[in-house]
């Protein structure tokens, strides 16, 4: 497996466990502890996490003042139609 794939793997994970626990949301820093954890750098999770909108995540990214992103609401009823997740 290489380090996109286990990166997107152990993401769908956190993501998962987030939307379990009703955490409707994911900071740029947790996307950039799993990359680590992936072996990757921060840009690189980054760019891959935005890259997986729409296929393992939806919901309002919530920029900061330097046009970098700082966090990520998610969307419950997608997770509920697209993963059959429901929040707490």
């Amino acid at each position: 497996m290489d380090q996109q794939e286990e990166f997107v793997e152990a993401l769908r994970a956190e993501i998962g466990r987030r939307i379990e626990e009703g955490q409707l949301y994911i900071s740029r820093q947790d996307v950039e502890r799993v990359g680590r954890e992936a072996r990757m750098s921060p840009d690189e999770a980054t760019e891959r996490f935005m890259a997986t909108r729409g296929q393992e995540w939806e919901g309002d990214v919530v920029p900061n003042s330097d046009r970098r992103w700082t966090r990520v609401s998610f969307d419950p009823e997608w997770f509920w139609q697209r993963h059959g997740m429901r929040p707490l």
